[in-house]
């Protein structure tokens, strides 16, 4: 048998009368369909419940004990049922948003966002500033983010979840003994976190967006490049000399 692949979620719904659908998902890609006529189906042992008068059986029952079947056989067609959330706890968001989750989810978010493009200025820029703009040994960019926020919920559903809200946070970006304040604003949009791309006033929230940033603060050294010099300048110069000198010449032979 070929090696079965993990999924972590399955859905189902009827498909026409009397036709079940189950979708195995790994998060939200769908993996594989199985219909509840697939002969597969009928030979890993499924068979459709029928109530009676005393205890009849729902469409709803009908369809979870197909759903809780595919998750218990699920081998039996190439899939492995693993549905425990393996992603790191960094990775790890809610689906719902409300007044007593988003303080703690939006700053995570927020810090974890200036985190990665931090990281990635200290590994990929200030080494070089270092070797050709004189910045210090041991430069590094740290960074902090405010634990007190602006929060502003603009509509939640019927439910009482968050559909749309701002999350704003102060953030101080240091190097060395100098210290520059800015902000950053998580969003929820449609009740989902949204991983925030720039920092106040619109400075792009990546290498050389940052790197711009605090050069323009003073943080960091900006790179000179060494004047080219002026050859054409000379070149007109030199040419000026052979007409002047020709002209000369043709003059005396007169």
């Amino acid at each position: 048998m070929s090696d079965l692949v993990r999924s972590n979620k399955v859905t189902a719904y009827w498909k026409g009368e009397g036709v079940a659908v189950g979708v195995f998902y790994k998060t939200h890609d769908k993996l594989k369909e199985v219909l509840s006529t697939d002969a597969e189906v009928a030979t890993a042992g499924f068979t459709m419940p029928e109530g009676t008068e005393e205890q009849p059986v729902t469409a709803g029952d009908k369809l979870a004990a197909f759903k809780n079947f595919l998750m218990a056989n699920a081998s039996a067609f190439g899939i492995q049922y693993d549905p425990v959330d393996r992603r790191a706890d960094e990775f790890k968001f809610p689906n719902k948003y409300n007044n007593e989750n988003l303080p703690e989810y939006s700053k995570k978010m927020a810090e974890k966002a200036i985190a990665d493009t931090v990281a990635r200025v200290n590994n990929n820029v200030v080494p070089s500033l270092i070797k050709n703009a004189g910045l210090a040994d041991g430069s590094e960019v740290n960074y902090g983010v405010a634990d007190e926020a602006e929060m502003k919920i603009e509509e939640s559903y019927n439910n009482g979840n968050i559909k749309y809200a701002t999350v704003k946070y102060g953030v101080a970006l240091q190097v060395g003994e100098n210290t520059v304040n800015t902000s950053i604003t998580v969003e929820v949009v449609s009740g989902q976190l949204r991983k925030p791309r720039e920092l106040a006033d619109g400075v792009a929230l990546t290498q050389t967006g940052v790197k711009e940033y605090l050069i323009e603060n003073g943080l960091l050294p900006k790179v000179e490049k060494p004047a080219k010099e002026d050859t054409a300048d000379e070149a007109t110069s030199e040419d000026g000399a052979t007409q002047d000198t020709a002209e000369d010449a043709s003059v005396n032979a007169e």
